[in-house]
């Protein structure tokens, strides 16, 4: 009765979902509660606790039917801005506690690597393409120059800044190589390489790490999804365990303002 009612709204709507898996996907998608108690926000069907599905890989949780229909490809169900933002936000929130879960073992072995790399006077170097990119210069610029307080800087570079190098590099070598052929030039035994891949398939990350590994440097990244490729070419490894891209960036630079903040602690540097 459930299902026939799911689907019932969705044709009403006019959209269909892709296929089997799809729809299985659709129905991990739920809304926290906006009280202590059982009480569920409604959007628009007004469907209370229709089913239960797993939330990835976490334990069952109930979901609201209305929920289920904000999961892509249901691009044509309309949401007020309001219950859109909200939406977002528990997405968010709710990713905070289930990646923290998955990634504290790992992120306590980058935050040793580090503490090791810039006692020893070694860097770290980071690198990912168009928002890792970003991502990877804004954590390099919170540990060069400051994050909780004043304090000695830390040598951490972004491999995603120099134009020349970039250009040249993807010219001459091909794209796949614009990170490694900097690994080979700047890397030294005992440094640090991140690597910050929302997929962990982008061949120029594993390239990277893959010479950051044979050159004795700690190959470390920060992924996505089920991980891709990373592991194979990398230790530590924080996988965030979602498959939206912004959610995946969005813990990305959690956890690299979590490791500026906790490697300033662990030096003993700044205020924190």
């Amino acid at each position: 009765m459930i299902f026939i009612v799911y689907f019932w709204l969705a044709g009403a709507a006019g959209i269909e979902p892709a296929n089997a898996d799809t729809k299985n996907r659709c129905l991990t998608t739920w809304l926290r509660p906006i009280s202590s108690g059982a009480q569920y926000r409604e959007i628009g069907i007004g469907a209370q606790r229709l089913c239960e599905a797993p939330l990835y890989r976490s334990a069952l949780k109930p979901v609201n039917l209305r929920a289920t229909l904000l999961c892509h490809p249901y691009r044509g169900l309309k949401l007020s801005q309001s219950d859109y933002l909200i939406a977002q936000v528990n997405a968010h929130r709710d990713l905070v506690d289930t990646t923290w879960s998955a990634v504290q073992e790992p992120f306590a072995q980058l935050l040793a690597a580090c503490a090791i790399a810039v006692r020893q006077s070694g860097k770290i170097l980071l690198f990912g393409n168009g928002g890792s990119a970003a991502d990877a210069q804004h954590i390099a610029a919170e540990l060069s120059v400051r994050f909780l307080g004043d304090r000695p800087a830390i040598a951490a570079l972004a491999l995603t800044t120099d134009t020349s190098v970039l250009t040249a590099t993807a010219n001459d070598m091909g794209f796949a190589a614009v990170f490694s052929r900097q690994i080979e030039a700047l890397g030294r035994a005992g440094d640090v390489a991140i690597g910050i891949s929302t997929s962990g398939t982008s061949r120029n990350i594993l390239a990277a790490l893959s010479a950051a590994q044979n050159m004795g440097l700690t190959a470390a990244a920060f992924g996505g999804r089920e991980g891709g490729g990373l592991s194979a070419v990398a230790d530590p490894v924080l996988v965030v365990p979602s498959d939206s891209t912004a959610r995946i960036q969005e813990m990305h630079i959690l956890l690299g303002h979590m490791l500026c903040g906790a490697l300033e602690r662990e030096l003993e540097l700044g205020e924190g």
